[in-house]
């Protein structure tokens, strides 16, 4: 058995409630098509980023399932005859392992990025916190004003 990441797009004319009632007739067809499901994630729903069947928003459902590859055919088949769903995409399931992701250079470059951010926002806040006294602001101001009247 094979993983893969099956996403579906359903209209955003439908209530949230509807979407996932959408989403129980999709699992059905999985179980239909004996597909076990390792991971089902939260509806959520989002403006898409160009006009699909006169659709401006819409329902992603994502699921982690487990398929053998002679089931995948008819899979797709049952998924593009179900009139809900606008779009789906099937794509095989690579987990990512964090363990890579520390080593890895970039990720190195992010955290002193925002290292140096955070130190940024340091020195401004104890900058913003001197505060000047009245006597030195009126010797500025006096200041500003003799240099203008000089011109």
């Amino acid at each position: 058995m094979l993983n893969y990441e099956l996403t579906c797009l359903v209209s955003g004319n439908f209530t949230e409630e509807q979407a996932d009632e959408i989403a129980l007739k999709i699992e059905d067809i999985l179980k239909k098509n004996q597909v076990e499901i390792q991971e089902k994630k939260e509806v959520f729903k989002r403006r898409l980023a160009y006009v699909i069947k006169k659709v401006r928003n819409g329902y992603y459902l994502n699921f982690i399932i487990s398929i053998n590859k002679d089931k995948l055919e008819a899979l797709k088949k049952d998924l593009s005859l179900l009139s809900e769903v606008i779009r789906f995409q099937l794509v095989k399931h690579k987990p990512v392992k964090k363990a890579n992701l520390r080593k890895s250079e970039s990720y190195k470059k992010i955290e002193e990025h925002i290292f140096l951010s955070q130190e940024k926002e340091v020195k401004q806040k104890n900058n913003d916190d001197k505060k000047i006294s009245i006597d030195d602001l009126d010797k500025k101001i006096d200041e500003i004003l003799d240099e203008e009247v000089e011109k």
